[in-house]
């Protein structure tokens, strides 16, 4: 929304921006057209008809009045034939004035161009093309108007001071002038068509568009210019430009001559000139005792240079007050530019908090997602718990079960464990007569032992009494027997008592094992 928001100011900001340019544009055509009106109008007739009022005051001036006549006249084809010759074929203006008007309109133009083209270039393109036909409309307006108004005044200062032969013949002189550039203008070649034709949008333009650039680009380039122009536009570019890219890429592209007529054909048209100056020579000649006989105008026409006068003092104040609202209106075109340039800050602002914005909402998404996994995962081990919890609520109703089975089973270990009791005490008594009886057969082997040392001693002593130690020997043999039957006696002794001994641990371990387990069994009974 805010991104919408900044595109709609933008876009009034654009078009009160395109308004006030045309504004000034057609202040400037008004300004410039009422110049022209003057220049053409009144004061290349003002000398010569002062001169002639002096003269006619100072005499009758016969002769004088048509000789000051046919200068008037001469003077006037003469400049006629300069306009002619510099004319602007679009709006009938000299071309030194229309050339004005067309590097200002350019240079306005290019101006804003390149200040919004790196904004938008869709809505530059739609600007560009509501300016011009807004400039258009003006000219055709302006030009109408100024029309209207030389052929007023035309009119009456043919009825007031020439014949109505001469009037026309002026006025065919014109249109033959005016007809004739305009058919060198607008004569067009198959090359220019089919030049014409290869614009995009060619086909998609009304006829207004494309008469408007036809005559923009035919009056100021050769068709050969346009051609290398276009063909450099499509190598820089590699596509095929529009009707407004290629005019901008031509106004841009420095060095271009502009088209200028051929001295041929400035030769022809001043020879033709000269001949219809010889013919109006004519016709004056004819026409001077007519114009002897109109002293009454000269009365008339001081009413009218004054009426003229208080005209161009009218317009002059009518020009005050334009420039005036022109420097309002460029005043309120800087306000406007640099309101532009706060709101393109402020939309720069908004676009970079909205791209951090995006890029902290894409961040959200994906923790959202991960968050999402992560509770799915959960809900699953939550689903997998019930099932272990149901599980173990089974088995807890087979413990109890169990359970009450142990406790039938642990009264009758008890019970065995009382009786494994006394069992143990009955072989612990046994234990203890073992172990004396071992330690008296201990003390019988140490005595023998004693015994065998003293017999060995008295056998080294008396080897030499055989017949004793035959004797003492069989008696040694008999000892050694019953010590061997004694030993024998006592290893199976000591193996019946670590055997019992293993047996009492071994009854031990068991039953602590089975006290643990009916603790805990009993703990467990208790948490239950």
């Amino acid at each position: 929304m805010i991104i919408l928001k900044c595109n709609c100011a933008l876009a009034l900001v654009l078009e009160v921006v395109n308004i006030l340019q045309w504004n000034l544009r057609l202040h400037k055509k008004t300004l410039k057209e009422t110049h022209i009106f003057e220049v053409l109008k009144y004061p290349k007739y003002q000398h010569n008809r002062e001169n002639v009022e002096q003269e006619n005051i100072d005499d009758s001036f016969p002769s004088d009045v048509a000789d000051q006549a046919e200068d008037i006249v001469e003077y006037e084809h003469r400049q006629i034939t300069e306009n002619v010759e510099q004319e602007s074929i679009d709006d009938n203006f000299p071309r030194e004035f229309a050339s004005d008007v067309e590097d200002d309109l350019e240079n306005e133009h290019q101006h804003y161009t390149e200040n919004v083209e790196q904004e938008n270039v869709e809505q530059e393109y739609v600007d560009d093309n509501f300016s011009r036909e807004k400039a258009d409309e003006a000219e055709d307006d302006l030009e109408h108007e100024h029309q209207q108004n030389t052929e007023n005044v035309e009119q009456e200062n043919v009825d007031d001071y020439f014949p109505r032969e001469i009037a026309d013949g002026l006025e065919d002189d014109l249109e033959n002038g005016t007809d004739e550039a305009e058919s060198s203008s607008d004569y067009e070649t198959d090359d220019e068509q089919s030049f014409y034709e290869q614009f995009e949008d060619w086909d998609e333009l009304t006829d207004a568009d494309q008469s408007n650039t036809k005559r923009f680009l035919d009056e100021n380039y050769t068709v050969e210019e346009l051609q290398l122009t276009f063909n450099k536009y499509s190598a820089e570019k590699g596509r095929r430009p529009n009707v407004g890219q290629f005019r901008k890429f031509i106004l841009r592209s420095p060095g271009m001559p502009k088209k200028r007529k051929s001295l041929v054909d400035m030769s022809k048209t001043l020879e033709e000139k000269k001949t219809e100056a010889s013919e109006l020579k004519m016709k004056l000649r004819d026409t001077r005792n007519f114009m002897v006989k109109q002293t009454s105008v000269l009365h008339n026409f001081n009413q009218e240079l004054y009426k003229s006068r208080e005209c161009v003092d009218k317009l002059n104040d009518q020009n005050e007050k334009v420039h005036h609202k022109n420097q309002e209106l460029l005043q309120a075109n800087t306000h406007m530019l640099q309101m532009y340039m706060l709101l393109q800050r402020d939309c720069n602002l908004l676009l970079d908090k909205t791209k951090e914005k995006d890029q902290t909402i894409s961040d959200l998404s994906k923790q959202n997602t991960d968050q999402d996994d992560s509770i799915k995962s959960l809900t699953k081990q939550n689903n997998d718990q019930d099932d272990s919890i149901k599980s173990l609520t089974k088995q807890n109703n087979d413990q109890d079960d169990s359970i009450k089975s142990l406790k039938m089973e642990n009264t009758k270990l008890q019970e065995k464990i009382l009786n494994q009791g006394e069992v143990n005490f009955d072989l612990m008594k046994e234990k203890k007569l073992f172990e004396e009886e071992n330690t008296a057969m201990i003390v019988k082997y140490t005595d023998l032992k004693k015994m065998n040392v003293k017999q060995k001693i008295e056998l080294e002593e008396n080897m030499e009494k055989d017949r004793n130690l035959k004797k003492q020997k069989l008696i040694y043999d008999e000892l050694k027997s019953e010590l061997c039957d004694t030993n024998s006696r006592l290893e199976t002794v000591e193996k019946e008592l670590t055997n019992k001994n293993l047996e009492i641990n071994r009854i031990e371990l068991k039953q602590q094992e089975e006290i643990k387990q009916l603790q805990t069994q009993v703990a467990e009974l208790k948490e239950m």
